[in-house]
């Protein structure tokens, strides 16, 4: 009597456990900003008043389980909490969509730091500063390679960051990106550039 008391708890227990599982829906999308229409990263999203979130990654894409009728919250810093309420009849297991957030606004009072007591003793104190001529020379020769490096970098991330965020708007909507290979504005604007010394080396 035992055993078959605890198999009916244990099938019970498996029968609750698939039901809530088959009762929620696996909803993706990406996290983008209104105004410039590029991703925010690293994105709080999660379930209002249930302990259950997740946070969007380096690219705005976000993944998590919910329930029909739940209140996902998207939480950002610098950015207005926004709230979407899943509609109460959902037929399909996944659902995928973009959420624009908005840039909030918060005005500060003008706060001005010295390090001396006047604008006069500090102007004064930094035109008696000595400094040796090789220290100066030392200092423009790092700015430049920094600046080399830092351009190259910036050439790299932007190439590649592109491409990604173009992969995951294809996978919520389907379009694929346009080829600039073939926009003739494209090339008409690299010619001109060109023309005007734009891509010469420093």
């Amino acid at each position: 009597m035992l055993k078959k008391t605890l198999l009916l708890s244990f099938v019970l227990c498996i029968t609750v456990i698939v039901a809530h599982a088959q009762d929620r829906r696996h909803i993706t999308g990406m996290v983008l900003e209104m105004k410039t229409n590029k991703a925010i990263p690293f994105t709080s999203v999660y379930l209002k008043n249930r302990e259950s979130g997740t946070f969007a990654d380096n690219l705005g894409y976000f993944s998590l389980m919910a329930k029909p009728g739940d209140t996902i919250v998207f939480s950002n810093v610098g950015y207005e909490n926004i709230e979407v309420v899943l509609p109460p009849e959902m037929s399909f297991e996944t659902y995928h969509f973009i959420q624009y957030l908005i840039p909030e606004t918060v005005l500060l009072e003008e706060l001005t730091v010295l390090a001396f007591p006047s604008k006069e003793q500090f102007t004064q104190a930094f035109l008696d500063t000595q400094v040796p001529r090789e220290e100066i020379d030392r200092s423009f020769d790092n700015i430049a390679e920094m600046k080399g490096i830092m351009k190259k970098q910036a050439v790299e991330e932007q190439y590649y960051l592109e491409k990604l965020q173009q992969t995951q708007v294809y996978m919520l909507t389907g379009e694929v990106p346009p080829n600039n290979y073939l926009n003739p504005i494209r090339w008409s604007n690299f010619i001109r550039d060109w023309k005007a010394g734009k891509f010469k080396k420093d």
